[in-house]
């Protein structure tokens, strides 16, 4: 049997926020989609037992959930110092930076596989943004990761440019977008929420505040653009 873990702590954290609906998302396609001899198993830092309940509850299916004994704050600093590993070897899949990044040889051991995933590069564009604290621990697990992951998973290939400026990862960047939510449906009343919203046939829709880091802006300036589509937004 083959097991892939996956960090899944983020759905667990106080705010799981955007990266916290891409770890649920994501696994529950990994384990619906896990082939024949291969399952996967969740890692998560030290919770209360209805957290953990809460988790096989939003992920049926998961054959494990691997337990730190270290609170989220204490692993992320462990992980940052390379103090703390997973018990055993295999393939790990982090869905962030948080992760056991550590030494190994992938030539001699190509099972033992760890691979992150970098959404953006905020701690070096827009630090301020951040809590000096985050701006910290982001840049040296990416540092890790430079140093010790088999592979890094980033959404965009603007983002794989901005991280390829700062470290030269090579092949082992891989742009992969994400997926539209399997939560996002069209209601029985669409027509009538439309209607209500006086909404036109053709819009953009998207969501974030005004920090730069979140693209508004340029999105405002790209639809004003003269070959822009015609829409409201």
């Amino acid at each position: 049997m083959t097991t892939l873990r996956v960090v899944v702590d983020q759905i667990l954290a106080p705010i799981p926020g955007g990266i916290g609906r891409y770890t649920e998302e994501l696994t529950r396609a990994l384990v619906e989609t896990a082939p024949r001899g291969c399952e996967v198993e969740g890692v998560v830092a030290a919770h209360p037992q209805t957290d953990y309940d809460r988790l096989t509850d939003l992920l049926p299916g998961l054959s494990h959930v691997a337990k730190s004994p270290l609170g989220r704050r204490e692993l992320a600093l462990a992980w940052q110092g390379g103090v703390v590993g997973l018990p055993g070897r295999g393939m790990v899949h982090a869905t962030s930076l948080f992760a056991p990044l550590y030494r190994h040889d992938r030539a001699l051991d190509p099972g033992t596989q760890t691979v992150v995933t970098i959404h953006d590069t905020v701690p070096w564009t827009h630090p301020e943004t951040l809590t000096p604290r985050g701006v910290r621990w982001h840049k040296a697990m990416t540092k890790r990761a430079f140093k010790h992951a088999d592979g890094v998973v980033v959404p965009t290939h603007s983002v794989a440019r901005e991280l390829a400026e700062l470290f030269p990862f090579g092949d082992r960047l891989r742009v992969i977008g994400g997926a539209v939510s399997p939560k996002l449906a069209v209601p029985a009343d669409a027509d009538e929420v439309a209607d209500t919203l006086d909404l036109p046939e053709r819009y953009a829709l998207s969501v974030g505040t005004l920090e730069p880091r979140k693209g508004i802006e340029p999105l405002i300036q790209a639809l004003a653009h003269p070959d822009a589509p015609t829409c409201r937004c």
